[in-house]
């Protein structure tokens, strides 16, 4: 799943836009600040003017390193260099990304086994885990608004990461 990366440059003066494709068409978005609510949003509008949202600027975490990912009878287990801070006996859709083989990439429904372990069901095996990455609890911002593409804000490296 290819994403594209729009670097956010923090300003309070004017606004930052970038025009990321969202459905299969191009959108114009623009970040501004707000000074009553001190903080920024995200305003989409199709390229013609029309609006299609404005949020809160909501921004997800990096992730957690991945320290191994094991395949056995369907289930696949990731565990987590540190503890990830999760809900044991939560199940919540958590994205890996950064892995190989790329069959382990991508959003899955997770249950949170323990503070390092979570697993996720995936029927055929995709091969050794060779490469491990991250996982994440991602928030799709424009969630609802979009049928197939995500949003995704990264807080740490002030990235938009926009997926198909």
């Amino acid at each position: 799943m290819p994403i594209t990366i729009f670097n956010f440059q923090e300003t309070v003066l004017q606004p930052y836009t970038f025009n990321p494709t969202m459905d299969e068409r191009v959108v114009s978005a623009i970040v501004l600040w707000s000074l009553y609510g001190k903080r920024y949003y995200l305003r989409m509008n199709e390229l013609g003017g029309e609006p299609i949202f404005m949020l809160p600027l909501i921004g997800s975490v990096v992730g957690f390193h991945i320290l191994s990912i094991t395949w056995l009878r369907g289930i696949v287990t990731v565990t987590t260099s540190f503890p990830h801070n999760f809900p044991v006996g939560n199940t919540m859709n958590l994205t890996l990304r950064g892995c190989f083989p790329d069959a382990y990439n991508g959003t899955h429904q997770t249950y949170v086994s323990s503070p390092r372990e979570l697993q996720f069901n995936l029927a055929s095996f995709p091969g050794l885990a060779l490469v491990f990455g991250f996982i994440s609890y991602d928030i799709n911002i424009g969630a609802g608004y979009f049928d197939t593409s995500t949003i995704v804000y990264r807080t740490a490296n002030k990235q938009f990461e926009v997926s198909p």
